[in-house]
């Protein structure tokens, strides 16, 4: 990795610290020897067999369709029609895809009601403007 700050150095890694399916990496130039932060966010996982899998899992495809099917195609919130399939628990905040695709985590929402759903990112960014 180039240093951001001299950008000449390569940096080693001086400490990995996981939060979720994010990795911060506390770097280190070895040109300038100034120290920096990077951010690495797992959003595809790429199988031996070459096929990309989303971050939901392997089987979300199937989930998803028992999920809308469950709920009627309704939003459950509202009750208009619905397409997105919710975490009521954030998926990061669980070990493995598994735990977080259960029955009891999952939602239909429209597309209105899901905009307003409480996402972390989102919530972490109000928290900064305030």
């Amino acid at each position: 990795m180039t240093c951001p700050i001299c950008s000449v150095g390569t940096a080693r890694v001086v400490e990995t610290r996981h939060y979720g399916r994010e990795t911060m990496r506390l770097r280190q130039c070895l040109a300038c020897h100034r120290q920096f932060t990077t951010k690495e966010v797992v959003l595809m996982v790429l199988r031996p067999n070459e096929q990309m899998v989303s971050y939901y899992g392997p089987d979300w495809p199937e989930i998803r369709a028992r999920i809308l099917a469950r709920d009627g195609n309704r939003c459950t919130k509202c009750g208009a029609p619905g397409a997105h399939v919710h975490h009521i628990r954030p998926i990061a905040s669980f070990v493995s895809h598994v735990e977080a695709n259960t029955d009891d985590n999952l939602t239909t929402l429209c597309e209105p009601c899901h905009e307003g759903a409480p996402h972390p990112r989102r919530i972490r960014r109000r928290r900064k403007q305030t």
